[in-house]
């Protein structure tokens, strides 16, 4: 791919999590003992993947860009996390990972940077 933008070395991936994790059901209410005192849960590897991977899917991953070879119209986005082609250009998560993807603003997406200044405020 020739125009890819700069990838953030920073970004967490779905793919980087590896290994075993809860059903949601049972990980919310792990959560919730963990959250009234349970600290013995901290050490629980699997609870801890299972909510690390519930948050790294809901980050907003910037896809990569291609530019069309004959025009805009042949722009196209890929996952960053599992290089599938995003197909709707309106799409919030990838068809494939469920990764979330940055949101699509006037034409094109939003750059991670410009998506994150808005949960620093």
């Amino acid at each position: 791919m020739g125009n890819q933008v700069k990838l953030m070395k920073s970004s967490p991936r779905l793919h980087d999590i590896e290994g075993q994790i809860y059903n949601p059901r049972k990980a919310l209410r792990l959560f919730d003992q963990l959250a009234a005192g349970d600290t013995d849960l901290l050490k629980d590897k699997i609870l801890m993947n299972s909510i690390k991977r519930a948050l790294v899917k809901e980050y907003h991953l910037e896809p990569v860009f291609q530019k069309g070879r004959n025009g805009r119209k042949y722009d196209r986005y890929f996952c960053q996390d599992c290089g599938t082609d995003v197909t709707d250009p309106w799409s919030r998560y990838c068809d494939k990972c469920g990764q979330r993807l940055t949101d699509p603003v006037a034409g094109r997406r939003m750059t991670q940077e410009e998506q994150e200044k808005y949960w620093e405020e």
